[in-house]
């Protein structure tokens, strides 16, 4: 599937890759992608290669308040024996491999930039985007991604694009404690119901979710507050915090003191 969108953010989505891949190019916008246990920021110009897995992506509000634009490619192993005529490529077979990361960011570069703006166009007047074409973009963009970097990961993803990982429930939990998810979203990466997700955590963390997270989140906190010239607001986000306001009443609560007075108290 080769498909252009195009949306007003913010806009949250979640799925599950189920023997499918996923190649995105940002036209215009700005996200955070998560899988269970890796994240990439996109920014206008980035690429993305992701294999089978679930993942959560939050595209932000542009700055001049555009839409959101980008180009997909969805692949499955049907597509792509298909358009390598029924035999796939020596590092898309399915083979033992070691386990490698969901996700590739691939910085904006010359290649890609014209590829993407030729499907882009492509895609502008369907009536000659027939299955020859779409066929030909296809080889053309996993040429263009085996040669887009030096290192082997993109290599390692292409190689196992329809190989699932195995993860444990606290291998997540732990990846995840500073991000920008809530619990509804942790629930769908361990791929539970949000009562049977908080119910396994109390057994593995004897505490409730919000509670153990909460805690580490201001544990982080304190210690950057306490080492660092980091900016107040700045270190609520980079633990998880999105509101401010709701970070600096919980530091409070918490410690007995507000972050800006506790900093101001070190430097006496």
């Amino acid at each position: 599937m080769v498909g252009k969108a195009k949306f007003r953010p913010p806009f949250k989505v979640s799925n599950t890759l189920e023997n499918a891949a996923l190649f995105v190019h940002v036209i215009n916008g700005h996200s955070k992608i998560y899988a269970p246990v890796k994240s990439e920021e996109l920014n206008s110009g980035d690429s993305l290669i992701m294999k089978c897995d679930k993942f959560v992506n939050n595209w932000f509000a542009n700055s001049d308040n555009s839409l959101t634009e980008v180009i997909l490619f969805q692949l499955n192993p049907e597509t792509l024996q298909n358009i390598y005529t029924n035999e796939l490529p020596g590092f898309i077979q399915k083979q033992p491999i070691p386990e490698v990361s969901s996700l590739k960011k691939i910085p904006p570069n010359e290649m890609l930039t014209r590829f993407a703006k030729e499907v882009s166009h492509y895609l502008s007047h369907p009536q000659i985007m027939k299955e020859e074409l779409i066929k030909v973009k296809v080889r053309e963009l996993i040429f263009l991604l085996m040669e887009s970097n030096n290192d082997t990961t993109i290599k390692n993803i292409l190689g196992a694009l329809f190989n699932h990982n195995d993860y444990n429930f606290k291998q997540i939990i732990e990846a995840n404690i500073f991000e920008n998810l809530n619990l509804e979203d942790l629930a769908f990466m361990t791929g539970l119901s949000l009562s049977s997700f908080q119910r396994k955590f109390k057994d593995l963390y004897e505490t409730t979710p919000r509670k153990y997270i909460n805690l580490k989140r201001l544990k982080r906190a304190k210690h950057l507050v306490e080492k660092t010239n980091i900016r107040i607001n700045e270190i609520a986000y980079s633990c998880g915090f999105q509101d401010v306001a709701y970070f600096s009443n919980a530091f409070t609560a918490f410690f007995s003191i507000s972050p800006s007075n506790f900093r101001k108290q070190l430097l006496k």
